[in-house]
């Protein structure tokens, strides 16, 4: 092996023992990002799935907390009689999280303040929401899947 990729390698080992210890002190999602790139870069495919597995937990749970503070914002619009307020926190936890229950909680209201009409326009515009998310997620896959080629141009040239 050419001295000069061991001392490469054996700085990307030593990078990957130092990001172990401070994941174990504080595992935040940059943090975490970067041991995905070094584990990465060493062909560590064990470590990378779990290191994923640990960031979609960590965002999930972010996600959760925003959801459920702008639910208990809208709750708490509800008991004050403010409809509108209360649709648009509803309409904002449903843009944080399109898959959860609120759009129901959303119709709900709509109902309980006998008002059908705008049932059927934050369906609509749930869709078209919807929609758009689908597009955004698919242009953000194929970017993703342009980058990982060209990560794995890079590690050919450092001879990993």
């Amino acid at each position: 092996m050419n001295p000069k990729t061991f001392l490469k390698k054996i700085d990307k080992i030593n990078a990957a023992v130092r990001i172990e210890k401070a994941l174990k002190i504080a595992a935040g999602t940059k943090l975490i990002q970067k041991a995905i790139s070094i584990n990465m870069l060493l062909k560590n495919e064990n470590r990378v799935v779990e290191l994923e597995e640990m960031l979609k937990d960590i965002k999930r749970k972010e996600i959760q907390s925003k959801v459920q503070e702008k639910i208990s914002q809208a709750e708490e619009a509800e008991t004050r009689a403010d409809y509108k307020g209360a649709i648009r926190y509803f309409q904002e936890a449903i843009k944080i999280e399109p898959q959860n229950s609120t759009l129901k909680k959303l119709i709900d209201l709509c109902a309980h303040i006998n008002r059908p009409d705008l049932t059927e326009k934050i369906t609509d515009w749930f869709n078209k929401y919807q929609h758009s998310l689908l597009e955004k997620e698919k242009k953000q896959a194929r970017e993703e899947l342009k980058q990982s080629k060209n990560n794995g141009d890079e590690s050919q040239k450092d001879g990993i």
